[in-house]
């Protein structure tokens, strides 16, 4: 029987035999680990790259849908706006700042205008200096 009560630990074993424990639990728990990452590899092998060109196209769809959504959003945005501001006029330094920010939102029209119409989705220098604000 064991005079320890409820809740008492077990002390910390002492010695040689321990030591040798610890090591070949240390290398069946790595033999583990590599035995798992390399099984997880090999089911993605088998599962996923078949698919692959399947994902890409999902996740072409995907960027399509958010280009959508993003262009709705400014539309719904700006209406909201603009009729918030109905009775407002900008001052010289706001007035600036929207012409500047809607140069920016020409450009990135632009962009995907041109896309759209020629399948061209590259991004020309000047227009890369005006969308980083240069």
């Amino acid at each position: 029987m064991d005079a320890r009560g409820p809740g008492e630990a077990l002390p910390p074993r002492r010695g040689r035999l321990a030591g040798r424990r610890s090591n070949s639990q240390r290398t069946a728990r790595q033999m583990v680990n590599t035995a798992q990452a390399e099984h997880t590899m090999q089911a993605y092998q088998r599962n996923v790259e078949p698919v692959a060109p399947v994902l890409a196209g999902l996740n072409r769809r995907m960027e399509l849908i958010d280009l959508l959504g993003a262009c709705a959003a400014f539309t719904a945005a700006t209406e909201r706006c603009m009729a918030a501001l109905h009775d407002d006029c900008f001052t010289g330094a706001e007035r600036e700042a929207i012409l500047d920010r809607l140069r920016r939102v020409r450009a990135a029209t632009d962009w995907i205008e041109q896309a759209a119409e020629t399948g061209n989705l590259t991004l020309d220098q000047a227009l890369a200096a005006i969308l980083r604000d240069q």
